[in-house]
């Protein structure tokens, strides 16, 4: 939710990038996800998701597997970061209409 809130006003994409583990904990490989994937395909239904850095709960959105790709230097090329690095319009209509919905549901009433 932080990096939306600084992709969003430049209309930025970002690439999330995580180690891929089996089921022993062995490390399969390199994969991402985009931003704008993240914000189109999660349901955004909060899950609690144990302590944070702060020591306090957080709260973890579940994301789909499939949209999560094989990660290579080839993904952070120059001619590919200029096809991706620019959040869609679609991607940014949802993210505003996410955060006008938490907006009106947690504002403080005074």
């Amino acid at each position: 939710m932080m990096l939306l809130r600084l992709c969003l006003p430049n209309e930025a994409n970002a690439i999330y990038l995580i180690r891929e583990l089996d089921e022993r904990g062995n490390f399969q490989g390199w994969k991402y996800i985009t931003l704008a994937d993240i914000v189109m395909t999660s349901s955004w239904n909060l899950q609690g998701g144990g302590k944070g850095m702060g020591g306090q709960s957080t709260q973890t959105v579940r994301l789909p597997y499939d949209y999560f790709k094989k990660f290579d230097a080839n993904e952070i090329s120059e001619d590919r970061l200029k096809e991706i690095g620019s959040l869609p319009k679609d991607a940014r209509n949802v993210a505003k209409q996410l955060g006008n919905e938490l907006q009106a549901r947690f504002a403080k009433k005074v």
